[in-house]
C-alpha cells in the first residue's frame, strides 16, 4: 500500500482548496480511507505508521512509513486549510478498531470499522477527544487511546466566542517588532522578526488589538534579551530530551548525541505568546527526531518550565 507524505498531502489540500482540478482529482484518487468536506477545508486519511510499543505497553507512532518487521499502527491525518493558514495533526486508531472507509456529511466525519463499527466527530471533536493521546513522546497505553477515541462521539465542544474580524483588529505598526497581523482563522496576532542573526516568526494568542498593545512592552523584553533566553532554552530542552534521542530516536549507524551537537541543531522557528506574557519557543529539530519540532514553555520571565517534541 502507498504511503502518503503529510507535507505533500497538506500542500495538495491547500491547491485543491484554491479549485485547481489536477489537485482535486489527486486527492479523489487517493487508495486509502479517507474523505474531505466539499469546500476541501478539511481531509481526514487513515494510513499505517511505523510504531512501537515498550515492555511497559506504551505505544509510541512516529511520522514514517512503517519498516519491514517493524510495528505498525492506524493513525488518522487530519488536514485543515483556510484562506490565511493550514495545519495537519495525527491522531491514533486503536489496535481493535481496523478502519475499512472514512465518510463525510455536514462536517462530521465517521470512520468505519471492517466489522461495521462507526465513531463519528467534528474535526473539532475529534482533536479534543484524543488530545492526550496525540502528542506524548513517551509514549501511552493503547487502552487510554481506545477510550478516547471511542468518547469521540461524546465529546462536548463549548461554543465558541464571535470571531473577531481583521477590520476589529488593525495591523499593529512596531518600530522594533514590525506589523503585526491579525489572522482571522487563528485569532491572533502574527508577524515576523529578525533577531539575534535569525528569521521567525512571532505570534501573539490575543484577539484583541488593545490587549496585544498592552503585551507589547512585554514582548520586546524577551526579544531583546532573546541571546540568553535562547541558550537557556536549548540547554533546556537537551536536558530534558537527550536521554530520549539517543534511547529511541538514533538512525541506523548513528552515533549518540552529545548534549552540545543537541543544541546546536536547534533553530529558532516560532515565538508564540499567551496572554499572560509566557510563551513558547518553537525550534526546528535539526532531525534529532526526524523532523519534528521541539517546544520549550517558558514563563513570563524567560525561564524554561518544560520541554517536549511534538508533531
Amino acid at each position: 500500500m502507498n504511503y502518503y507524505d503529510t507535507s505533500d498531502m497538506l500542500n495538495k489540500l491547500k491547491i485543491a482548496y484554491q479549485g485547481d482540478g489536477e489537485a482535486i482529482a489527486a486527492i479523489q484518487a487517493l487508495t486509502l480511507p479517507c474523505a474531505v468536506t466539499p469546500d476541501y477545508t478539511v481531509l481526514i486519511a487513515v494510513q499505517e505508521k511505523h510504531a512501537t510499543q515498550d515492555e511497559d505497553g506504551l505505544v509510541r507512532v512516529l511520522n514514517k512509513a512503517p519498516e519491514a518487521g517493524g510495528g505498525r499502527k492506524q493513525v488518522a491525518d487530519i488536514y485543515q486549510c483556510g484562506e490565511e493558514s493550514s495545519s495537519w495533526c495525527s491522531v491514533p486508531i486503536p489496535f481493535r478498531f481496523v478502519v475499512r472507509e472514512v465518510c463525510c456529511e455536514d462536517g462530521v466525519f465517521r470512520f468505519i470499522s471492517e466489522t461495521g463499527e462507526a465513531v463519528a466527530g467534528t474535526p473539532v471533536q475529534i482533536n479534543r477527544a484524543m488530545l492526550d493521546v496525540s502528542y506524548t513522546f513517551n509514549g501511552v497505553p493503547e487502552s487510554d487511546i481506545e477510550q478516547c477515541f471511542r468518547n469521540i462521539s461524546a465529546t462536548v465542544v463549548p461554543p465558541r466566542p464571535p470571531k473577531k474580524t481583521a477590520a476589529d483588529n488593525p495591523p499593529i505598526q512596531d518600530d522594533g517588532l514590525g506589523t503585526l497581523t491579525f489572522y482571522e482563522l487563528l485569532q491572533q496576532f502574527e508577524t515576523t522578526v529578525w533577531a539575534n542573526d535569525h528569521s521567525f516568526d512571532l505570534v501573539i494568542h490575543i484577539d484583541s488589538r488593545e490587549e496585544a498593545l498592552a503585551l507589547l512592552p512585554a514582548v520586546r523584553g524577551i526579544i531583546a534579551r532573546l541571546e540568553a533566553i535562547d541558550s537557556k532554552a536549548r540547554a533546556f530542552a537537551a536536558d530534558e530530551l537527550l536521554e530520549l534521542k539517543n534511547d529511541n530516536w538514533l538512525v541506523e549507524d548513528e552515533e549518540p548525541v552529545t548534549k552540545k551537537d543537541f543544541v546546536q541543531r536547534m533553530s529558532i522557528e516560532t515565538i508564540a505568546f499567551d496572554e499572560d506574557g509566557a510563551f513558547e519557543i518553537w525550534f526546528a529539530d535539526g532531525d534529532l527526531f526526524w523532523g519534528h519540532s521541539i517546544m520549550v514553555s517558558m514563563n513570563s520571565e524567560g525561564e524554561p518550565e518544560d520541554a517536549g517534541m511534538h508533531g
